[in-house]
């Protein structure tokens, strides 16, 4: 006793025993049936106790370190989310005001066409009669214009005119339209920039450096493919349509090409006043391929006026297709662009879905056995 007060004990409970008694069997008289009470209830039941005490303070505090960790996570998933977001929002805006320009500028060229059309349909009003028929056909006697080289250069004239109508509207048209491709690009650049500037406010997750480190190669690395993608993709070059844009007309009677023509006189006349022997057309037969010419005249043209019709519905689709086609080309590239962006967000969302279900769950568990350590009954 005197030993353990001078160890600082102060008040030592001493266990008299007897190893000779207790191998002997005479456990009751040997004295250790008191330690073995003493061991079980006083050191072993506390110490289990406190063992578990400790346990729970050792999870709680990995819990709580990895908690902030993951904190940091949700922090950057979080921007990275809303920097996607903003960036599908620029897209989606910058296509619903090209799709509006590219119907604006369809509905240009088809007023040009329309325009067009109607000066034609007027000249040939004018040209095909009686009086101004059986002119032409006694002045190509004398060496005159005839009239089939007349069709010929209002076909010549109708196609040239309306294509330089057309292709001077698509050339101030697609230089707008690429403008403002230009600008949804560099605003979509504009917003990764701030995204990769922005890394620099948050502090590098230790627990998490090798996602952190393939999340900053994702971001690098589609910047300069963005910059790259501006500089030399020749989505934007000038030649990025195929060049110039022609009307085709081929079938359209008097804007069918030359050899429409003579089918075109034919249906006017119903004979052929170029071929009279000796290249010389006598007064009656002028008089009547005339007289012919004024009664077919609105025959032939409701026929080009209704081929006129069909190749402008043809125009406008070829015209919205291809022009259509050309931004969803440029749209596609773009979010090809993001498809390691786009993975790794999905992969982060789902394991950050996960570590909340085990976080919730785990701290469920601890409170249950903190409650029996605590309050047993």
């Amino acid at each position: 006793r005197q030993y353990a007060i001078n160890e600082n004990v102060e008040k030592p409970q001493i266990f008299v025993t007897s190893a000779k008694l207790e191998q002997e069997g005479q456990a009751s008289n040997s004295g250790f049936e008191a330690i073995h009470q003493y061991i079980n209830q006083e050191i072993l039941q506390d110490a289990a106790v406190q063992k578990i005490v400790e346990d729970v303070k050792v999870i709680k505090k990995l819990k709580k370190d990895i908690h902030q960790e993951f904190d940091l996570r949700k922090q950057k998933y979080n921007t990275d989310f809303a920097s996607r977001a903003r960036i599908k929002s620029i897209i989606n805006n910058k296509e619903n005001l090209t799709l509006a320009n590219i119907e604006t500028l369809v509905r240009k060229s088809l007023d040009a066409y329309d325009h067009r059309t109607d000066r034609l349909l007027d000249t040939l009003h004018q040209g095909i009669g009686f009086f101004s028929f059986t002119l032409k056909s006694i002045r190509s006697v004398f060496g005159g214009e005839s009239t089939q080289e007349w069709l010929e250069k209002v076909n010549r004239q109708h196609i040239q005119q309306l294509n330089e109508d057309i292709n001077q509207i698509l050339h101030v048209g697609m230089d707008a339209l690429k403008s403002d491709i230009t600008y949804m690009v560099m605003g979509v650049k504009d917003e990764l920039d701030q995204l990769r500037a922005g890394q620099g406010q948050l502090q590098p997750a230790d627990m998490f450096k090798t996602i952190d480190a393939k999340r900053q190669e994702i971001l690098r690395a589609l910047q300069q493919n963005l910059v790259d993608f501006i500089d030399k993709s020749t989505v934007f070059g000038r030649d990025a349509l195929g060049g110039q844009y022609e009307v085709d007309y081929t079938g359209v009677n008097v804007a069918g090409g030359l050899a429409a023509v003579g089918g075109t006189l034919a249906l006017i006349t119903q004979a052929s006043v170029l071929d009279v022997p000796g290249g010389i057309a006598t007064g009656l037969g002028l008089i009547v391929a005339g007289g012919i010419a004024g009664t077919q005249k609105g025959k032939y043209i409701a026929a080009v006026k209704e081929a006129l019709a069909e190749k402008r519905q043809i125009f406008e689709q070829n015209l919205n297709e291809r022009l259509s086609s050309y931004f969803e080309q440029i749209k596609l590239k773009i979010n090809e662009q993001f498809a390691d962006l786009d993975h790794h967000l999905q992969s982060e969302e789902v394991q950050i879905q996960r570590y909340d279900v085990l976080a919730q769950t785990l701290k469920n568990e601890l409170q249950v056995v903190e409650r029996k350590v605590f309050n047993p009954k």
